[in-house]
């Protein structure tokens, strides 16, 4: 194969004409970190070697390892050992590249080392880590006529995948894995076709399993939220049910204050007549009131008598009256025989119940 033309329509330094080549690789780098290895499902292969020996293996992220063949059950995959003597097998070290470039850089090493037609040649290769930033590659590469003269030996087989083992057996990490080279033949889709429906159905059940966990966190989120709408829902309902009894309610406690704010009115008026009947009853004939005010708890008379101070000792006389003082001091003008006065005096609370006594005594006097 030649190498793939690379494209010159670039979006932020990204080749356009490779996206999908360079999006495999990015997906295959994620897939193969130790944390995402279980989204990858392994593969039941039997494989029939050279030797006429049937083993099974486990394929998982491109290593085999050695399983118990299980009874009365059939392989996945089914694979064909190509052996040593059929393959040339070379060891390359080369730079640490991104898998399609180093496709590339591999297809010319073949180029220069196959000893066959271009046409004629079949190699597969796998990859270990070298250095930091090499890797090694190990090459296998044969003839067309040696892969179609081993395929039909084995048309038994449907659509098996070619393999070929290491020289040196198992990989030394001491659970017996291999990491054989896979030669290029249809066989080798129906493996990855397994292997891409099962790491989709695991991203499904991780996907549905995410869902789940939001839901459950989600949950009592939004019970609380149906029942405070359902609260909501329900005080409006009741709002609206008991509207005409709250604007009765309203009406009624408007007109008590009003009720409330008009006694008080007449009272403070009935008050200060009864007040002004009690003073009126100690004034003698010849006094008389041309002014009284009530400020607060204090009612102040101002008028005209011969004597004002024995006004002011015949009103502290009376039941109900107390404190009754001359606020100013009384005043004679000129030649006249009265004084002019002004009085300052309280009256009980109950002034309503001493009226009617305070009127005996006037009129018993």
């Amino acid at each position: 194969m030649a190498l793939a033309p690379s494209s010159d329509l670039r979006l932020f330094g990204i080749d356009l004409g490779r996206w999908r080549q360079q999006w495999h690789a990015a997906a295959a780098l994620l897939l193969a970190h130790p944390a995402l290895r279980a989204l990858t499902p392994s593969v039941s292969v039997r494989l029939h070697q050279a030797s006429g020996q049937r083993t099974w293996w486990r394929m998982a992220q491109d290593k085999a390892y050695p399983i118990t063949a299980p009874a009365n059950q059939q392989p996945q995959v089914n694979a064909i050992e190509l052996s040593a003597q059929d393959v040339l097998e070379r060891s390359l070290t080369l730079p640490a590249l991104p898998p399609a470039d180093l496709a590339q850089a591999v297809q010319l090493e073949v180029a220069a080392l196959t000893p066959f037609k271009p046409e004629q040649t079949v190699f597969g290769y796998r990859v270990q880590p070298a250095t930091a930033d090499r890797v090694r590659v190990d090459l296998a590469l044969t003839s067309r006529q040696h892969m179609d003269v081993l395929l039909l030996q084995h048309a038994r087989i449907s659509r098996p995948e070619v393999w070929v083992l290491p020289a040196n057996g198992a990989s030394g990490a001491g659970d017996g894995a291999l990491q054989p080279i896979c030669m290029p033949v249809v066989g080798n889709r129906v493996r990855q076709r397994l292997v891409r429906h099962g790491r989709r159905l695991r991203l499904l059940l991780l996907g549905l399993a995410g869902l789940l966990l939001l839901a459950l966190a989600v949950t009592p989120t939004m019970q609380l939220r149906q029942r405070a709408l359902a609260a909501q829902s329900a005080l409006a309902a009741l709002t609206a049910e008991t509207a005409p009894q709250q604007a009765v309610r309203e009406t009624l406690q408007i007109q008590t204050e009003r009720m409330i704010s008009l006694h008080e009115v007449a009272g403070d008026q009935l008050q200060a007549v009864k007040a002004l009947a009690l003073v009126t009853e100690a004034l003698p004939e010849t006094a008389w009131i041309n002014l009284m005010r009530v400020e607060g708890g204090k009612m102040f008379i101002s008028g005209f008598a011969n004597d004002a101070a024995t006004l002011v000792q015949d009103l502290s006389k009376r039941s109900g009256v107390h404190g009754a003082r001359l606020s100013s001091p009384a005043v004679r003008h000129g030649n006249s025989t009265q004084e002019s006065f002004t009085i300052e005096l309280q009256f009980d609370a109950a002034l309503d119940r001493l009226a009617p006594a305070s009127a005996g005594q006037g009129e018993t006097s």
